[in-house]
């Protein structure tokens, strides 16, 4: 256990997933990551956290 995701840039260190993900949308040029329309960008934000915890857990077995 103990591995999230992390993204160091910056000077900031981020270890969320949805949080590197909005991160790296308002900060940096390119093709847009998340949705453009708030509902569907919150739908994605809560839609993620299912398979997140589960990425997570997945994670953690093969580690420890």
């Amino acid at each position: 256990m103990g591995l999230v995701p992390a993204l160091c840039i910056d000077g900031v260190t981020l270890t969320d997933s949805i949080a590197i993900l909005e991160y790296l949308e308002e900060t940096k040029e390119g093709p847009n990551i998340l949705p453009e329309d708030p509902v569907t960008r919150a739908k994605v934000s809560i839609s993620s956290w299912p398979y997140i915890y589960m990425l997570s857990a997945y994670v953690g077995g093969l580690s420890g």
